[in-house]
């Protein structure tokens, strides 16, 4: 366990020194294209979810729809079961 937590602490310690090295020989122009991707995800992720949120919603309203006709549907059964 002593072992995971150190090889996790020295791995983080890596990436925080490689960030820190490619930013002063690269300047801050990968981290602005990394953010711009990230922002256009980001959006894309957005914009999915309120489609799959419309969907849901008209699903629900279909449920809803069908257990009114069902229940329509029953009531007429039995009226015509008790005539």
């Amino acid at each position: 366990m002593c072992k995971l937590i150190k090889r996790l602490i020295c791995i983080a310690l890596l990436l925080l020194i490689a960030g820190i090295i490619i930013a002063f020989l690269r300047g801050g122009e990968p981290f602005r294209k990394l953010g711009e991707k990230s922002e256009d995800i980001g959006k894309t992720i957005k914009k999915k979810s309120e489609e799959i949120a419309r969907e849901a919603d008209k699903l629900k309203q279909s449920k809803e729809i069908i257990q009114k006709q069902k229940k329509q549907i029953e009531q007429l059964k039995e009226k015509l079961i008790n005539e």
